[in-house]
């Protein structure tokens, strides 16, 4: 009898160090898959932009500085936000370094957070 149990044993141990790569591996890429929070959080953040840049657009021409200053700061602003915010899926990191590289965003203020969930997006879906 304690053979047995001891069969039982050394078949749940193997079974346990043969599994626990792959649950190890299956949590970690769960802890950093997006939950529906973040793509909630993306899309806002997104649709905020947008509306800055489309502001921004409106008064292209302006001769008026003041109010091109301040369009141009929310546009900014904007843009650092939705940098910083936690890319949902591949698509929307490949959106952040294309915004990255279309507004020179390393030169913003802010810019090493921005830079640094970007690193993070990347390591996520990597």
């Amino acid at each position: 009898m304690a053979a047995a149990q001891h069969k039982l044993s050394r078949r749940a141990l193997l079974g346990a160090a043969c599994a626990a790569p792959i649950l190890i591996h299956a949590s970690a890429s769960d802890a950093g898959a997006p939950s529906r929070a973040d793509d909630q959080s993306w899309h806002r953040a997104l649709t905020r932009y947008r509306r800055a840049e489309a502001e921004l657009e409106e008064v292209a021409h302006t001769e008026d500085d003041d109010v091109y200053d301040r369009r141009l700061g929310r546009l900014n602003s904007a843009l650092r936000r939705l940098l910083r915010t936690p890319a949902p899926h591949p698509a929307a990191l490949a959106a952040k370094l294309d915004l990255l590289v279309e507004h020179e965003a390393w030169e913003l203020t802010g810019s090493d957070l921005c830079i640094a969930a970007i690193r993070r997006d990347a390591h996520r879906f990597a």
